[in-house]
């Protein structure tokens, strides 16, 4: 009887330990792993990466039963098990945005801190998301895409993810949507997809455009020119930032750059309009509307 109550209680902790450790089987170039994610809201703020390592309270959300953004939370705890038997180096840990084909200040989590623990000590600490700076970022190539090398991630031992995920700057709430990708599926998308090689082609047209009207105003000394030339600067700005080629290189005020010139457009666009009806001499009370 004794005998079959042990093989009872060893049959339970294998079961359990199957259902909450995931093992990485590298023959599979992709894992999606939301399943195995357990996730804490935060609406304090106070909680630190030990109080979710040690948590053994069932006050969780499983990953897969997540909203796709949770519009109520402005940052996420997540804990994750893992054990793999192979090398996971080229392996990467990607937070799956599915606004893969939006202009790029809308994409990825503002800030993600990944700590890594083996019997609760702590082996890395890696950050992602515009909300650090191109230096802290574990990896900085694309960094539209919230994404951290798995490289330090050792053999045969159960290691510990604490993710840490704040939403963006620009207003969007946090997320995970993880999955697991080794080197020879890198993306789980393209990077050069349709969407940003449109915003790419609509930057050259713009900048076409406004080079010819600067030698326009140049030349003729219009100010509907210039008025129109500055119109377009800020079109011109906003679709460089659509690519996010320039989003990254002003880092310290990204919000107040994008807010300026993504949002200035529709200011200045009233301004050509009165220089171009000439509103300030033939129709004198709607220029004061326009001014206003």
């Amino acid at each position: 009887m004794i005998k079959k109550i042990l093989l009872l209680i060893v049959f339970v902790s294998s079961t359990a330990y199957a259902q909450t450790v995931y093992e990485i089987d590298t023959n599979y170039p992709v894992h999606e792993i939301d399943d195995f994610l357990r996730v804490y809201k935060d609406s304090t703020q106070r909680f630190t990466p030990k109080d979710i390592l040690l948590d053994t309270s069932n006050v969780y959300i499983k990953g897969n039963e997540l909203p796709p953004y949770a519009l109520d939370n402005k940052l996420l705890w997540g804990k994750l098990e893992l054990i793999t038997r192979d090398s996971l180096k080229g392996w990467t840990l990607h937070f799956k945005d599915v606004f893969s084909g939006a202009p790029a200040w809308i994409k990825g989590n503002g800030k993600v801190d990944v700590y890594a623990y083996v019997n609760e000590q702590l082996i890395f600490h890696k950050k992602a998301g515009y909300g650090y700076s191109p230096k802290e970022r574990d990896i900085n190539e694309n960094w539209v895409l919230n994404r951290i090398k798995l490289d330090d991630v050792p053999l045969n031992t159960k290691v510990d993810l604490i993710i840490k995920a704040e939403g963006s700057k620009f207003g969007y709430p946090p997320f995970f949507r993880l999955n697991l990708r080794g080197p020879s599926q890198p993306y789980y998308h393209e990077i050069n997809e349709f969407n940003n090689s449109f915003f790419i082609f609509m930057f050259g047209v713009t900048f076409i455009i406004l080079l010819y009207h600067m030698l326009q105003y140049l030349y003729l000394k219009d100010i509907i020119f210039l008025n129109f030339s500055i119109w377009v600067l800020f079109c011109c700005m906003t679709m460089l930032m659509s690519t996010g080629a320039i989003l990254d290189s002003v880092h310290s005020i990204g919000f107040v750059f994008w807010m300026f010139f993504s949002n200035g457009i529709y200011f200045l666009f009233w301004f050509f309009g009165r220089s171009f009806i000439q509103s300030k001499t033939k129709f004198p009370i709607l220029d004061k509307l326009i001014v206003g």
